[in-house]
């Protein structure tokens, strides 16, 4: 059918998602292993309740048996195949949902699948993002099938491997909960529920076992660096975190802004185009009451809807690997605009506005020329080292102009060194 409603939109559709998914994966994917995604395969509940401690309870019981030269390809073959499990799953769910919606909502999805979201997974290897979007869009669609406990396990099952799915999956889990087709009420007070627990959980959280820098050492973790990964990243403080993100950030606002921009732009940009598009919508989300009038419950489904697709940017207060949770945004936001399109009609919409769609048609075009970029405040990172294919645009010259450019801010003489970028 013309407008993707019959087999073949989907199927035609889903192959572009899948191809564009894949080249998104072979710009960022990067072989290498570094020790901040090491750690989570050695960290298990032997010692105590630790934080992000499933992971590890998963794979250190197999890690302990096997050689020390098999550990890296193990860990490397299980982050391939999550991702590419991601990637078809999201493809397959993506395609189904864009071809009922119509023309914004293909175009929000190739956008999704250009953007640095899948280089940006594939490039940290081994970390806990990929297993995280997994389990956030399980608990999405679970709860969209009314069926709350499978959410709630998932839910449960990312928070113990990383607090990072406060931030991707509690948000949408409330919103989605608002438009559950049966066990709406339960659905959104248990959310609610367990999210809080999750956070006084990492607030009130044991400090992690100090016998965890010796296991670290073990495994070829340098001393100080192990002692870095101990106090950062299993032994938090809430409070002095979020105090060291106000300093860089005052200190670095414009490098903290393009790695936001950067990695978020196709984000902010889907989400407004779908809250435009699926406006009509909304009022299902929260039906009018004397309490609370249509207008009133129709601009409060879109303060949610913003809430859960740019939850990821409100993480940049507690950690500086700014690009990298920036680019969750057109994840998150294309799940929370997914809501919105399962609450509209079987016709699809009108077309939105033409400004929206050109906005996301450039993003389009220009994340797909781009080679994948990750932007920390302590410098940029190009996938220059083992990536599985080379960078060929950075041969372009406005490519690599703008590149040149970004490295140049990263690169300034006045960045402290230990924020500075290697030459």
């Amino acid at each position: 059918m013309a407008d993707g409603l019959g087999w073949t939109g989907p199927v035609v559709l889903g192959t572009a998602l899948l191809g564009l998914g894949a080249l998104s994966i072979l710009k960022g994917a990067n072989l290498n292993i570094v020790p901040e995604s090491l750690y989570l395969y050695y960290t298990d509940y032997r010692f105590g309740f630790v934080r992000r401690g499933l992971i590890g309870q998963v794979f250190a019981p197999l890690l302990d048996r096997l050689p020390r030269h098999l550990h890296e390809p193990l860990i490397l073959a299980w982050h391939l195949a999550t991702l590419v499990l991601l990637l078809v799953l999201l493809t397959a769910w993506a395609a189904r949902i864009a071809a009922r919606a119509g023309r914004d909502m293909r175009l929000m999805a190739l956008l999704l699948f250009v953007s640095p979201f899948l280089g940006s997974l594939a490039f940290f290897t081994g970390g806990p993002d990929v297993l995280i979007c997994l389990l956030t869009l399980a608990a999405v669609v679970a709860l969209r099938r009314g069926r709350p406990i499978i959410a709630w396990l998932a839910f449960l099952a990312g928070m113990l491997a990383h607090q990072l799915m406060i931030f991707t999956a509690l948000p949408l889990m409330l919103f989605t909960s608002l438009a559950a087709p049966r066990y709406r009420r339960v659905s959104f007070a248990g959310s609610l529920a367990l999210g809080l627990v999750a956070c006084l959980v990492v607030v009130l959280a044991p400090p992690a076992d100090e016998r965890l820098i010796d296991r670290f050492i073990t495994i070829g973790i340098p001393p100080d660096t192990a002692r870095l990964i101990h106090d950062l990243q299993l032994d938090q403080d809430v409070a002095g975190m979020s105090r060291r993100m106000v300093g860089l950030w005052a200190n670095f606002p414009m490098q903290g802004m393009i790695a936001v921009a950067y990695g978020g732009a196709a984000g902010i940009v889907i989400l407004a185009y779908g809250l435009v598009t699926f406006r009509a919508a909304l009022p299902a989300l929260i039906p009018a009451s004397p309490r609370l009038p249509g207008i009133a419950g129709r601009v409060l489904a879109g303060l949610l809807a913003l809430g859960a697709g740019l939850a990821p940017l409100l993480a940049l207060a507690l950690a500086w690997d700014v690009s990298r949770l920036a680019s969750l945004c057109p994840f998150t936001a294309f799940l929370a605009v997914a809501v919105l399109a399962g609450q509209s009609p079987a016709q699809p919409p009108p077309a939105g506005p033409w400004p929206a769609a050109s906005a996301c048609g450039v993003l389009l075009v220009l994340f797909l020329c781009m080679p994948f970029l990750g932007l920390w405040f302590e410098g940029v990172k190009l996938n220059q080292v083992r990536p599985l294919i080379p960078p060929a645009s950075l041969s372009v010259a406005p490519w690599n102009w703008v590149v040149q450019g970004v490295e140049a801010v990263y690169r300034s003489p006045a960045a402290p060194s230990a924020f500075r970028a290697p030459p």
